[in-house]
């Protein structure tokens, strides 16, 4: 299943952002192996507002290091850590 965190405005979210263009559950964060590589994928929970990886709206999509996740005003980078 993999390791998964949830980003949103809700104090269940293991990411909480103050952001009112953010939803409750708005997207999810689920590092998997694939042999001996990690694999992330950001997915959106059927937000309002949508989440984006640099610029496009996604449903979902596999992560590369420095991507640029949006969700509502606020913008992530993603860092691929190295085992």
């Amino acid at each position: 299943m993999g390791a998964m965190t949830i980003l949103g405005r809700d104090d269940s979210a293991d990411i909480i952002l103050d952001d009112p263009g953010i939803s409750r559950r708005h997207s999810e964060l689920r590092v998997t192996t694939d042999g001996p590589h990690f694999v992330t994928t950001a997915r959106d929970l059927g937000s309002t507002n949508g989440t984006f990886v640099n610029g496009e709206r996604i449903t979902s999509t596999h992560l590369e290091d420095g991507d640029r996740i949006t969700v509502g005003r606020t913008s992530i980078t993603f860092r691929a850590g190295r085992r």
